[in-house]
């Protein structure tokens, strides 16, 4: 706190309250190193992990494979509630050992600063000595956090004034107008409720791009990647692995470049914008057939992207109701959201907003309701607006977000309940957050 006098009584003195981040890389401490487990039985391992910005963290086997939620394995993060230490537990528990499950697991934490890995070994114990828990030895990884040096710090934590959300006119819905000949039904109705914790995925070196998965194929294992350096190129990976590991792809020949990131993969075919062009594309990835389609009165290669800080002028969408672009016309302020025939890119319905698209970091539509998020470079932002489209009405939402590494460059769902995000920025880092949801 900061305080301001002046030699007048009569003149209240002034403050002014400062709040200071101090950012440090990861920093991981195992204990125990090596834990022990006997065949048929399951071990657990644990890592403590210290890190402000709050890291992002996953396990990884032999350092080749990134391990998730199975039947085999179950992975938990706790966070430590204490406002000054930035502190957390991360575990893993692994069922039914098994003689190829021994060897090294390696916890990683990422944040905008650094990557640290730990190490901690399963070793193999005999039948018939009881599991163990290991050595009580400690290995640290990392540099160390700070720490607190001030006599400030032993006070009690002084209440501050959080940093407001601008104003960006959540209270009413926008004005708008119809267009379109069809009439549109909504297949399910439900509301977005939370957004979960990130999961990691992959690190790229690019400062922008795309990954994307079918939204309307639940059970296909296929990722896609796009690269703005060679956008005339669509990249398919067999499976998650090969996704992470940049390992076996095939490649598209675009027949015209792409424009931006928010491009989709639904029902098969990959849809993006023509770079240059008010157009969308459709590449039908079986028959590599196109389709081509003008959005009216896209906005396309001024100075104007669609939201700040991004490079697209059209951001593709879709959801259990189909396909959908959003994009911005020569009215500064205004927003075109339209629905669209997945086939033949035909409009079938459009909603042109008075909404203007470039105060905020990003908008994507679940369930037909249109979500808008405050900014795309705040690590903790907020959506606060939810627009109905069906029923032309706002929906009473105010999530919080979180932005891993500062730069969110894509921002989509799937027809499962998943969020989709690309955060490339400095790390390059893709993710993906789980939603909750409840029907309306």
């Amino acid at each position: 706190m900061c305080r301001g006098n002046t030699r007048e009584h009569s003149v209240r003195p002034h403050y002014t309250d400062f709040y200071i981040e101090v950012h440090f890389e990861p920093f991981i401490r195992v204990s125990p190193v090596k834990v022990t487990a006997h065949i048929g039985s399951q071990a657990r391992l644990e890592c403590q992990v210290e890190a402000f910005p709050m890291a992002v963290t996953y396990w990884e086997a032999q350092r080749a494979r990134i391990l998730e939620n199975s039947t085999k394995f179950t992975i938990s993060h706790q966070h430590n509630t204490n406002n000054f230490v930035r502190k957390s537990t991360m575990s893993l528990t692994i069922y039914s050992v098994q003689e190829t499950d021994f060897g090294h697991y390696d916890c990683v934490a990422r944040n905008e600063m650094a990557m640290t890995r730990g190490t901690i070994v399963l070793e193999e114990s005999s039948r018939h000595n009881r599991p163990a828990t290991g050595t009580e030895n400690i290995l640290t990884f990392g540099h160390p956090a700070p720490s607190y040096e001030g006599f400030d710090d032993l006070c009690p934590t002084c209440s501050y004034c959080q940093k407001c959300s601008e104003g960006r006119g959540a209270l009413f819905a926008p004005s708008y107008r119809t267009f379109g000949n069809k009439t549109v039904t909504r297949k399910e109705a439900r509301l977005i409720t939370a957004v979960g914790k990130p999961v990691f995925h992959r690190h790229t070196n690019n400062n922008y791009g795309s990954w994307m998965r079918d939204t309307n194929n639940e059970t296909d294992p296929h990722f896609w990647t796009t690269d703005p350096n060679h956008n005339d190129i669509l990249k398919e990976f067999a499976n998650k692995n090969d996704f992470r590991n940049n390992g076996r792809s095939i490649t598209y020949q675009l027949p015209t470049p792409f424009q931006g990131n928010s491009h989709v993969i639904f029902n098969g075919s990959f849809y993006y914008h023509v770079k240059g062009h008010p157009n969308i594309t459709r590449l039908d990835l079986n028959i590599r057939k196109t389709t081509t389609m003008e959005l009216p009165g896209m906005v396309y290669s001024d100075d104007r992207s669609l939201y700040n800080n991004s490079r697209d002028y059209v951001d593709l969408s879709a959801d259990t109701e189909g396909l959908w672009a959003i994009y911005s016309t020569s009215y500064p302020n205004n927003t075109v959201v339209v629905k669209m025939n997945n086939m033949t890119l035909k409009i079938e319905k459009g909603w042109d907003m008075a909404l203007n698209n470039n105060l905020y970091g990003n908008f994507f539509i679940a369930y037909g309701v249109l979500y808008v998020l405050d900014s795309a470079t705040d690590r903790d932002t907020r959506i606060r607006i939810a627009f109905d489209l069906y029923k032309g009405e706002m929906e009473d939402v105010d999530l919080p977000f979180n932005n891993p590494f500062s730069y969110t460059t894509l921002l989509g769902t799937t027809t499962r309940p998943r969020l989709v995000i690309g955060s490339e920025g400095r790390l390059g880092v893709a993710e993906e957050e789980l939603l909750r949801e409840r029907w309306r």
